[in-house]
């Protein structure tokens, strides 16, 4: 170690806090585990390496919650669930901080250990030890209840703003954009406008022929014991995403409008999209209804740039996408399926026949979901076929079949939305997303039209887990008690 590493190292050490003594200091190994873990979240936090995706829990280092997890009340919980709880928590943090390790220098990784290639492996055994440490506290639980995941609106934007006066000029601008929506949806699908060509993207595999029987046999088998949350084995996890894999149907009129693979390009600094390689990026994710807890699978797609039109456009700029999202019922069969762009706009729902939308206007100041349509029935060959408009990138039709023939077609390949936060580079790799949660470079001029609304960067991509989805209201994509609240599931 040089040095330079040395002064780094010291000065890192130097300027950490003792906001960890919730852990109780059983012995030597733990003591330099805790001090393991505030050197490693400092040099994070210099880099700029930090995963804004799961929330950091003050005092618990290792530990990181989301809103799932913080829909868990663990004093009602019983032991073995508040085990599986914490296990849950400590999952998130090792995901997270696979990527803000690997996203550091190559000096800034030797400010942490000599042994880089070993070192999450022992950040890993060091998670464990504090696990068992603080549940020797009789108030841990007390402790982690009172951590919850901050919701991505910023209050002080709102007060400044003047919310309760700037917010009625935009209901009556939401309440206008639904009108639309309805309107476009009253179309006949043969009768859509084409302002360019049709693409029509298919997935990497034919449907897998997969019976109601298997579908609800691998529900079953996923369950965590305890808390009964949903954890797919690979395996099953690569079926469920291949069986319930859209065909994308995309109003090409520039590379714009085609999807893509994100990357870093040499030289660049801002990420740029593909379009030579359309790659659509999978995710799970869970919501709740009652003590139950839903399976979620999520298939994300980038475009290069929403078309800025003249130089007064607010809502073009660099890059954009959408978020497509099937909810899944305990036998594995979709409850609902609902789709927002990578902004956290333009949230729609299409519940099934298993489900009644019951959302309803209740006020000035409210920013009621909206469903369109409902969702179509599928055979077992058929899939759900999702129609994209030029431009607005808008999801302007969800179907099961194409209306008419269509000239141009593809298959698109799949990548996992975790790879985006570590993207090669030329010297190493770096996250899509800031330590913020928002893209650099996809920043829109609405910002400074709609910054008292409270949301952060409005237009701006973003990361999941950061999705703010209303203006008028608090509502978030990954809200754990969302689809509870808005969705009626049928007797």
């Amino acid at each position: 170690m040089t040095l330079k590493h040395i002064l780094i190292l010291t000065l890192l050490i130097l300027s950490g806090c003792s906001q960890h003594q919730v852990i109780p200091k059983t012995n030597d190994q733990v003591s330099q585990c805790i001090q393991d873990f505030e050197l490693f979240d400092r040099v994070i936090d210099r880099a700029g390496t930090r995963n804004a995706g799961e929330t950091l829990i003050a005092g618990y280092p290792f530990l990181r919650t989301n809103r799932l997890l913080d829909s868990f009340d663990p004093s009602v919980l019983t032991p073995k669930q508040r085990g599986e709880w914490l296990t849950l928590m400590a999952e998130l943090d090792r995901a997270a901080r696979y990527s803000e390790f690997h996203n550091l220098s190559g000096e800034e990784k030797l400010a942490l250990t000599k042994e880089p290639a070993h070192y999450l492996a022992s950040v890993n055994a060091c998670r464990d030890q504090l696990i068992t440490a603080i549940q020797t506290k009789s108030d841990w639980v007390e402790h982690l209840n009172e951590a919850t995941v901050p919701d991505d609106y910023v209050t002080w934007q709102r007060v400044v703003g003047l919310y309760y006066l700037t917010g009625l000029p935009l209901s009556k601008g939401v309440s206008n954009l639904h009108a639309e929506i309805n309107a476009t949806y009253a179309i006949a699908e043969k009768d859509l406008p084409v302002e360019g060509e049709l693409l029509y993207l298919k997935p990497p595999m034919a449907k897998p022929k997969v019976s109601a029987g298997q579908l609800k046999a691998i529900m079953a088998r996923s369950l965590t014991p305890d808390l009964g949350v949903p954890v797919l084995s690979v395996e099953d996890r690569t079926l469920l995403f291949a069986y319930y894999a859209p065909e994308w149907l995309l109003d090409v009129v520039e590379p714009n409008d085609k999807i893509g693979k994100v990357h870093y390009q040499q030289g660049v600094t801002l990420a740029q999209v593909d379009v030579a390689e359309p790659v659509v990026y999978r995710r799970v994710s869970h919501t709740r209804f009652g003590d139950q807890v839903l399976l979620q699978l999520n298939y994300v797609v980038w475009f290069p740039a929403r078309t800025e039109q003249g130089r007064f456009d607010i809502l073009g700029g660099h890059m954009d996408g959408i978020m497509w999202r099937v909810t899944l019922d305990s036998s594995g069969q979709p409850l609902v399926y609902d789709t927002a762009h990578n902004c956290g706009c333009y949230h729609l729902f299409y519940p099934t026949h298993q489900a009644k939308f019951i959302a309803e206007d209740s006020g000035i100041y409210t920013e009621p979901p909206m469903s369109p349509s409902v969702a179509p029935s599928l055979s077992d060959e058929e899939r759900i076929i999702i129609r994209v408009a030029h431009l607005s990138h808008f999801v302007d039709r969800v179907s099961n079949r194409l209306a008419s023939p269509v000239k141009q077609q593809t298959t698109y390949t799949f990548a996992d939305y975790e790879q985006l936060e570590t993207l090669p580079t030329s010297v190493g790799s770096q996250s899509l997303f800031g330590a913020d949660g928002l893209i650099k470079g996809t920043e829109r001029a609405e910002r400074y039209m709609l910054w008292m609304m409270g949301v952060k960067s409005p237009g701006a991509m973003r990361q999941w887990g950061r999705h703010a989805t209303a203006f008028l209201e608090r509502r978030h994509f990954d809200d754990a008690r969302l689809l509870e609240n808005i969705i009626l599931i049928k007797d």
